[in-house]
């Protein structure tokens, strides 16, 4: 199923369990339909299953890494015109890191530590929210 554009899921990644869980509810209050997993592993998973608007991917996280999450959702969306935003949220805000990110398609980097509110700002100003 190809992202349209008109579902607002997002998708929060990261191996710190509690900045992970805030995130979500944070955006959830705001209206937003938002899942959350701690591995990159079970975010390949859950992207195949819900193809959400925009992933916020921490990079640094044991097993798969954002950076390698982030290139296989642009390999497997190479052909695909609607591509899934990807937010990277790392402490690590290097000249590496930022090419990285032009070289895997990702949309946006934010820099640790975060505020919750600076993420809804984000999240917002990529995905707003329609009333229905």
């Amino acid at each position: 199923m190809a992202n349209t554009g008109l579902l607002k899921k997002i998708l929060v990644v990261d191996d710190d369990h509690g900045f992970c869980n805030l995130i979500a509810e944070t955006l959830r209050t705001e209206g937003y339909d938002t899942q959350q997993v701690y591995t990159g592993e079970d975010a390949l998973i859950a992207y195949e299953r819900d193809r959400p608007t925009l992933i916020l991917l921490d990079v640094a996280m044991p097993g798969i890494s954002g950076f390698e999450v982030a290139t296989s959702i642009r390999d497997q969306e190479q052909d695909t015109e609607n591509k899934t935003l990807i937010v990277i949220m790392s402490a690590h805000a290097s000249t590496f890191a930022v090419s990285v990110r032009f070289h895997t398609g990702i949309s946006h980097y934010l820099t640790k530590p975060i505020s919750p509110r600076d993420v809804v700002t984000q999240v917002r100003n990529l995905v707003p929210l329609n009333n229905h």
